[in-house]
């Protein structure tokens, strides 16, 4: 299982009780990652279109203003 999250640029990472810190990354420019998460992601951009993507990013903006657009 993945999630894909759009946060404020001013949102605080809060790491829990399992972790010893915890931070935001942006998706172009992600850290080495454990496990298979790197391939779950490569499968991700290549499921994701730019055009979704930036329409997931507006539709949060939006949502974050109660300004949601009528298709």
């Amino acid at each position: 299982m993945a999630h894909l999250a759009v946060v404020p640029a001013d949102t605080k990472a809060v790491a829990g009780d399992d972790a010893t810190g915890a931070a935001w990354w942006s998706y172009e420019d992600l850290p080495p990652l454990a496990f298979d998460h790197g391939a779950i992601l490569d499968a991700v951009r290549g499921t994701l279109s730019m055009e979704t993507t930036t329409r997931l990013i507006e539709v949060t903006a939006c949502a974050w203003t109660d300004r949601i657009p009528l298709p």
